[in-house]
């Protein structure tokens, strides 16, 4: 029986995208395995949030494909869009809406049954009860980044896509959501960009570094970390 990290669940096949004259991404490759924690690092215009968006099915690749489940995400059902959750730098909140209204909306057209019982769940993960009922407008922006996660996950999905979700968080929030990753959604595919590698490594099951000139290379936490070690004794 194979393991869940050996179950394929997300294939990247050639993946390009061009942004005139640059490539973002230029025929990657990428299989990613059920229940993979994966850290994509690199530096700013690698690539990173490029691929969340692609695989997220929010931007199409200028060439390549990815399936999900076998299924190509851009060509896919709601169902399988269901599946996702992301959380990218706009946190695709109402202003207007309070927070719980916001939470609302999104849970209705996810179809959330008992959705007010699945909100107060999420609150009390999070901790950002005290958030609920201030319009979105007027939250600070790590608390806008915390109700932008409780969105990402309201809706159980089985991916979830973090495009830097520890920015503008403060100390305590950082601890709190690296606990959720680790403990509450450990049993998710989890795909996540940050600056900060240092706080993102313990979650890491495999880290892909993007480079420049679109160089690509997958390896084990321990591998990269003493990657990293070595160039900092140099």
């Amino acid at each position: 029986m194979m393991s869940k990290f050996e179950t394929p669940l997300i294939e990247c096949s050639n993946i390009s995208k061009f942004y005139a004259p640059e490539r973002a991404l230029d025929h990657l490759n990428l299989t990613i395995t059920a229940g993979e924690h994966l850290l994509i690092v690199g530096p700013n215009g690698s690539g990173k949030s490029t691929l969340i968006n692609i695989i997220g099915g929010l931007i199409r690749p200028t060439k390549g494909t990815v399936h999900i489940n076998g299924v190509n995400i851009h060509k896919a059902s709601p169902e399988t869009r269901n599946s996702i959750g992301i959380q990218t730098h706009n946190p695709f909140l109402y202003d207007d809406l309070t927070g719980k209204e916001n939470l609302i909306f999104f849970g209705k057209l996810f179809g959330i049954p008992d959705i007010q019982s699945k909100i107060a769940e999420t609150a009390s993960l999070l901790k950002i009860n005290h958030i609920l009922d201030r319009r979105a407008a007027s939250l600070s922006h790590g608390n806008r980044k915390r109700l932008g996660f409780a969105r990402t996950i309201l809706h159980n999905p089985d991916i979830i896509l973090l495009d830097e979700p520890d920015s503008g968080l403060d100390s305590d929030s950082l601890i709190d959501l690296r606990e959720t990753l680790a403990k509450e959604l450990d049993n998710k595919t989890i795909l996540l960009t940050t600056h900060n590698v240092n706080w993102a490594l313990p979650l890491a099951t495999s880290i892909l570094v993007l480079g420049n000139h679109n160089q690509t290379i997958k390896m084990p936490p321990a591998e990269y970390a003493s990657l990293q070690d070595t160039k900092q004794k140099l």
